[in-house]
């Protein structure tokens, strides 16, 4: 178990009086590392860009180690080990259907951020996190058929709600 430090619990109770993550929650893989800085980024963020539904940090990672130059982008593409969701954009989503424990709740976020909310992502360039790739998914038996299965799962699930769309859940 992780504790806070005080000077960033100080900072997040100074928000609206309420910790961050009820707030804006963060959805982050456990062999992830947040940068110095991280919590106050993302509500920059935020306050910023009136459209921004979820807001990703930049990710190192043993095999990508390069700082980029910091920036503000919009994504392409979601990234699923370490966002952040606004708050009221989520009170507003589906809950994650049954049977996708592990993997694709990022989609069910990302579909519903884009095609029913009209909202974005963005990338903070400058908001660094350190992500160990796999470490997690290795600590889970038979992940790769579990993984299958909830493919399945939550591409059926998006399909209900986004009707027509040939898309699926991806990963």
């Amino acid at each position: 178990s992780h504790t806070v430090p005080d000077e960033i619990q100080r900072f997040l109770q100074g928000m609206l009086g309420l910790p961050f993550f009820v707030w804006h929650p963060i959805a982050a893989n456990d062999d992830v590392i947040l940068g110095p800085g991280f919590f106050e980024r993302v509500a920059r963020v935020f306050e910023r860009y009136a459209d921004a539904g979820a807001v990703c940090p930049h990710t190192l990672t043993p095999e990508n180690s390069e700082i980029p130059e910091p920036g503000i982008h919009r994504m392409k593409r979601k990234e699923g080990w370490a966002f952040t969701m606004r708050k009221a954009l989520l009170d507003q989503i589906p809950p994650i259907p049954e049977g996708c424990r592990y993997f694709f709740g990022d989609n069910w976020f990302w579909w519903f951020t884009y095609r029913k909310f009209n909202m974005l992502w963005y990338k903070d360039t400058g908001n660094i996190i350190w992500h160990e790739v796999g470490t997690s998914v290795r600590e889970i038996n038979g992940y790769r058929r579990i993984k299958e299965k909830e493919k399945e799962v939550c591409s059926r699930a998006l399909m209900g709600y986004f009707p027509g769309s040939k898309k699926e859940a991806k990963r």
